[in-house]
């Protein structure tokens, strides 16, 4: 996995600002790319054929939910944490360095910042929970994700 450096500048003051990014070389389809929550470690996650992920999408619709991209970023609840922190599939928001704001132009310029290592995903404790107690983690989880997107 790569990660990019992007410029974008800020529609309010229009300093520019350099955000890190995750860059797929293989264009990314099928994939999530995660993150420990300090932001030191790494993970890429397949979707397809993934039968922890088709089961956490079947029990995150069955619990009356059809946000897509809410239900990819809530995945990390099925993974193990990593290092003693939990998992998370969304990078951080960005702000500007300068005043604050969260409106920025296209990115301006592009460039490969480091190619890095990743962990691999584990899901212990999703595969020791039951049915019941896996639709409890997602409704909890629900609500909680609506502070962190």
């Amino acid at each position: 996995m790569l990660l990019r450096r992007e410029i974008q500048k800020c529609s309010k003051c229009g300093l520019e600002n350099g955000f890190i990014t995750f860059a797929f070389e293989f264009g990314g389809y099928g994939y999530l790319a995660g993150r420990n929550e300090s932001g030191t470690k790494y993970c890429i996650v397949e979707l397809l054929g993934n039968d922890i992920y088709d089961e956490f999408c079947k029990l995150y619709q069955k619990c009356g939910y059809s946000d897509i991209r809410r239900m990819q970023r809530m995945f990390a609840i099925a993974c193990d944490p990593v290092d003693g922190s939990r998992v998370f599939f969304s990078e951080k928001q960005r702000v500007c360095s300068g005043c604050g704001s969260d409106v920025f132009e296209g990115v301006i310029k592009s460039e490969p910042a480091a190619d890095i290592e990743y962990f691999d995903v584990s899901y212990a404790k999703w595969n020791s929970l039951d049915i019941n107690e896996k639709r409890l983690l997602i409704n909890e989880a629900y609500n909680d994700y609506i502070d962190v997107l």
